[in-house]
């Protein structure tokens, strides 16, 4: 995710990723289910967690390959000894966040982009052709 650095804060990107892991939770204070994901993108960056809202088990495959659009670009939080709470911070280091615009579009059958988020394990078990390259097809703006 080496591309958010040069985004301005509050920019809305995409990003295609491959899903490692998928958690159902629940808010605590609704009881409303979501679901935190942690992939790779095309550049081999670990991505997440990612909460995404309003969604249920199933809705997303681990091992799926998919776009996520409408990410927005914030600074992230860090702890403030003085308030003791957790505050944005424009110090701080730039990371994404899922909101009401972010939907995951599943690319799985696109080898235009799953050429890129190939591991070998993937390769020998869905037979795509990896380029090997790492060009970045995460920063498209939304």
């Amino acid at each position: 995710m080496a591309f958010v650095r040069e985004c301005a804060v509050g920019t809305y990107v995409a990003i295609a990723m491959r899903i490692n892991d998928v958690q159902q939770k629940w808010t605590s204070t609704q009881n409303e289910p979501y679901l935190e994901l942690m992939g790779v993108d095309t550049e081999r960056g670990v991505v997440g967690p990612l909460r995404l809202w309003q969604r249920e088990e199933g809705d997303i495959k681990i091992g799926g390959a998919y776009v996520v659009r409408g990410l927005k670009v914030v600074n992230d939080r860090v702890w403030d000894p003085t308030k003791h709470m957790w505050i944005r911070s424009a110090d701080a280091p730039k990371t994404i966040e899922c909101g009401v615009r972010t939907s995951c579009e599943d690319v799985e059958d696109v080898e235009a982009i799953t050429q890129y988020l190939c591991a070998s394990a993937h390769r020998r078990r869905y037979g795509h052709k990896c380029c090997g390259t790492t060009a970045s097809l995460a920063a498209q703006r939304v």
